[in-house]
């Protein structure tokens, strides 16, 4: 069932987003992860309200992406910002296509509705961290570098 697979993705996405925003030093950054740390919040209270089975097999793209998430919370420091933020941002891209799939495939309106206002949400925020990651790469290219 589709609400499971959101169940999924929103946890996970949760769990990343509150570590990522204690441990990221950029405060717009922060402010981003803070927003998809409450909208994937949102997702999962909207699909228990729908009576969602958490512990239901996933698919195997829903376990990736879960996967991805708990791997990049332990990685999160590893990673040069930009090189991380791109990953985020392909992960993101995916999760996204999920939710909006799975969206298509709700019977119920009201859940359909729900579903996808939080899913303009999530690219909104997406928008957000691709025009702020190119503002940061517009201003590292133009810092002269030490010599």
């Amino acid at each position: 069932m589709p609400l499971n697979d959101i169940y999924a993705l929103s946890k996970a996405g949760c769990s990343f987003y509150r570590f990522a925003t204690h441990h990221v030093d950029d405060y717009n950054i922060r402010r981003i992860f803070q927003q998809r740390f409450e909208i994937h919040q949102q997702l999962q209270e909207v699909v228990a309200q729908y009576g969602s089975h958490p512990d239901s097999n996933k698919e195997d793209r829903i376990q990736a992406c879960s996967d991805w998430f708990e791997t990049a919370q332990r990685s999160i420091q590893v990673f040069d910002n930009f090189i991380f933020l791109d990953l985020l941002e392909a992960q993101e891209r995916l999760t996204l296509d999920i939710l909006k799939r799975d969206v298509k495939k709700s019977t119920d309106e009201q859940l359909s509705h729900c579903l996808a206002q939080l899913a303009a949400y999530l690219q909104i925020s997406r928008d957000q961290l691709a025009a702020l990651k190119e503002q940061y790469r517009v201003q590292h290219q133009l810092t002269p570098s030490a010599p």
